[in-house]
């Protein structure tokens, strides 16, 4: 599904990110796990046609994000580790404005947003400024403007940073549903014991090149030891 084809980028004459290579599939969550440093915003950006690179290519069902940028990202939905909305906003006019820029068919896109308005418990803010909100509540904002329009692949950068255990867990049980419906999911985070219970794989990064790739099914009744090998290695 999603190719991720020798890709390099440099600054100045630091490699940050150091000829990587892997393909996530449909139905594939995917935990994306290294230091501070490692790399892994700047692949996400790389991913999500953020930024630019200098060598590979990364392509979805044949469509490359440097050939052809508008119809890869149609396909992609990001949410950044610092959610970008507009404050001024309050949340349901910046949702609408998402349903817009995707090009939602309005009465699908209604019924969307209720039902994660409904499912983030979140009725009683959707009209007040998105400044007035806290960080979780915010958080939440930009993961119901990624999940409200059709996408093959979700990239989260940190998704469950401010959110209360509730929430994590309604969120956990979102991802589940995504990839039950066939579609694949990348998300990066320092929460390793998150990523062994929800992930079928993790990718460890360090100094911008894949170290580990790790297919968590196999693993699972020896999360200790994965733990202590992904730390180890990183």
């Amino acid at each position: 599904m999603l190719e991720i084809v020798g890709l390099t980028k440099m600054y100045g004459s630091k490699k940050a990110i150091d000829n990587i290579s892997f393909d996530l599939h449909e139905g594939e969550l995917c935990g994306f796990v290294g230091g501070n440093g490692a790399g892994k915003s700047t692949l996400i950006k790389i991913v999500t046609g953020i930024i630019g690179f200098d060598s590979g290519n990364v392509i979805l069902d044949g469509i490359s994000v440097k050939d052809e940028p508008v119809d890869f990202k149609k396909n992609i939905s990001y949410v950044p580790d610092i959610p970008y909305i507009y404050d001024y906003m309050s949340p349901m006019a910046f949702w609408n404005f998402m349903l817009d820029v995707y090009e939602v068919d309005s009465s699908l896109g209604v019924e969307t947003v209720k039902k994660y308005i409904e499912i983030f418990d979140m009725k009683e803010y959707i009209n007040q400024p998105i400044s007035s909100l806290s960080k979780g509540m915010r958080q939440k904002v930009a993961l119901v403007s990624a999940f409200i329009h059709p996408a093959k692949v979700f990239i989260l950068d940190e998704p469950f940073s401010g959110l209360d255990p509730k929430s994590i867990l309604t969120l956990k049980k979102i991802l589940k549903d995504k990839i039950e419906n066939k579609c694949c999911i990348l998300f990066s985070t320092h929460l390793l014991d998150v990523a062994e219970k929800i992930c079928t794989r993790i990718i460890a990064i360090k100094e911008g090149k894949v170290i580990a790739d790790e297919i968590c099914m196999d693993v699972r009744n020896d999360y200790e030891g994965l733990e202590k090998h992904l730390i180890g290695m990183m």
